[in-house]
């Protein structure tokens, strides 16, 4: 895994399974919260006054900010946000959500605590909390997993570096070519003759020039030479990562499940999140990013068994009994998304 090791740097992981319009607030669906509280005493009701009356106020801010149908596509992943992170003590760290206006049935993971969700995504699910908080959960868990998929910069650094290696190996094989190479600065002219994939003709370009036909035909050997040890190590490289961002998908599904039967959802929100995207024509096939739409359905079939619904339920009414109050929010400074405060952060002056 030594390929693996050096591409781990960026950060922008996604469901496949994004993009799910939320349900409106407008509509008086059930509230997960409501399972949590039971009014046994007036300071309990009056507590639980006190917690409508701020999503309330939550709900007529976000639809000041972003308008009625976005607003309330905002208000309900940020009901579905702050209560995930209550409920799993993920409230250490404020949370940002952005509603990305393209028709895409996607959802995705990037920079400090983003969460993106597509317009076409929040449509395919909307009214469905429970499906939305599979989605939610699911994203997080690629924060809280530290997941982190290589950035296109730093991708096309470790391309670079795996061009010079297989230059490197050429020109070992024959010192004296090393010389004639070290004289091209072929190290650079490799590396816009394999990112041409096929048929460059750069160093042959270059050679016509400079060498006799002898010295041009070692010269155009140690081109083909790179080429095929690049394409090796390319190779390598790309199954290593793909292993690597399926396993980062099974993982975040896992987590992301746990993630919202503890705060009340049910389980069944993911199968029907999944349902959505096995309609997809991407979804029939493992790309270099998701595992097949199907492999990842078995294994959240099994979650059940490993993680009983009880037992996560009931962990997430004692974080809830220990942290009752809801996190408060604001635009972020980025000016985009809307910042849900950590628990340090709803407690300022």
């Amino acid at each position: 895994m030594y390929l693996v090791r050096r591409l781990i740097v960026g950060i922008s992981s996604c469901l496949v399974l994004n993009a799910v319009p939320l349900p409106q607030v407008a509509r008086s669906t059930p509230d997960p919260t409501a399972s949590f509280a039971t009014p046994v005493s007036k300071q309990i009701a009056q507590s639980q006054a006190g917690v409508n009356a701020t999503y309330e106020k939550a709900r007529q801010y976000m639809r000041q900010q972003f308008g009625e149908v976005k607003g309330n596509d905002y208000y309900t992943l940020y009901r579905v946000v702050e209560l995930l992170a209550r409920a799993n003590d993920l409230n250490d760290r404020p949370w940002r959500i952005r509603v990305i206006p393209a028709y895409d049935i996607n959802a995705f993971a990037t920079e400090v605590n983003l969460l993106a969700f597509y317009n076409g995504l929040l449509d395919q699910i909307d009214g469905d909390r429970d499906a939305l908080a599979c989605v939610v959960g699911h994203e997080m868990a690629h924060h809280t997993q530290k997941h982190i998929p290589v950035s296109v910069g730093e991708k096309q650094r470790i391309l670079k570096q795996l061009q010079q290696e297989a230059v490197d190996e050429v020109a070992a094989e024959n010192e004296d070519l090393r010389k004639d190479l070290t004289a091209l600065d072929l190290g650079t002219t490799a590396t816009g003759v394999v990112n041409q994939a096929v048929g460059g003709g750069v160093i042959g370009g270059v050679v016509t020039g400079v060498f006799q036909s002898g010295r041009r035909r070692r010269v155009e050997e140690a081109q083909n030479r790179v080429r095929e040890i690049y394409a090796q190590k390319q190779a390598k490289l790309e199954k290593e990562w793909q292993e690597l961002n399926h396993r980062h998908e099974f993982e975040a599904d896992k987590f992301g499940y746990q993630y919202m039967v503890r705060a009340g959802f049910k389980p069944e929100g993911c199968l029907t999140l999944f349902s959505v995207i096995e309609r997809l024509d991407t979804s029939q096939i493992a790309s270099n990013t998701h595992p097949l739409a199907s492999d990842r359905v078995t294994a959240l079939r099994s979650l059940s068994s490993q993680y009983p619904t009880s037992k996560l339920v009931n962990e997430g009414k004692a974080k809830l009994k220990a942290n009752p109050k809801p996190l408060t929010y604001g635009m972020s400074r980025d000016g985009e998304s809307l910042r849900v405060d950590s628990k340090a952060g709803s407690n300022r002056f």
